[in-house]
């Protein structure tokens, strides 16, 4: 192979080895969850205490458009071994209201598991999970429960809006997600 030829091909070498790495990591974030390693798609939530403003309708899936606003605290702390987050969130809204959630991640399927337990409505009952993971900076979970005796389809969605503001959304679907009702919605700051 001529001088020339091989000078070439180690440019080509050396240039693709210096631009894989940032190559690849700038497809992955855009990349669905369940194609790549997602496990750390959560760890923004972690840190300093967040300030949560809800917007909430207390009659579900009745039509009701009388939202109820109120302001809570909500902190994420990292799970022992990168297992994910437990989050502790507090409001004043109802008397000693607490709600604890497990955000655990499975890395067989690359996908998170979203689990809430609280002493209001449901006391110490953990709830069934809702399942998902992030594109980009939204992240959709998904999962089967019941509400008022019935079943529905629930769907949370987390928006990264920047490093101090994300908003989390709920909703409730009826007819295995044919329509949805939105019931909930928090805008986080800090």
């Amino acid at each position: 192979m001529p001088i020339k030829t091989r000078l070439a091909v180690a440019a080509i070498t050396l240039l693709l080895s210096a631009v894989t790495p940032w190559v690849s990591h700038a497809a992955q974030t855009d990349m669905p969850a369940a194609a790549r390693d997602s496990s750390r798609d959560l760890d923004f939530l972690r840190g300093s205490p967040w300030h949560v403003h809800n917007r909430q309708l207390p009659k579900r899936l009745a039509g009701s458009h009388d939202w109820v606003e109120f302001d809570a605290t909500d902190e994420f702390i990292a799970l022992p071994g990168n297992l994910g987050n437990e989050e502790h969130y507090r409001t004043d809204h109802w008397k000693d209201f607490v709600s604890v959630a497990f955000q655990l991640y499975n890395p067989k399927t690359r996908q998170w598991n979203e689990y809430f337990v609280e002493n209001r409505s449901a006391p110490g009952v953990l709830q069934p999970p809702v399942t998902g993971g992030f594109t980009g900076d939204v992240g959709h979970f998904e999962g089967q429960d019941t509400y008022a005796g019935k079943p529905i389809t629930v769907r949370t969605t987390w928006r990264r809006l920047g490093p101090n503001h994300v908003t989390w959304e709920q909703a409730f679907s009826p007819d295995g997600g044919k329509s949805w009702e939105t019931n909930w919605t928090m805008d986080f700051t800090r």
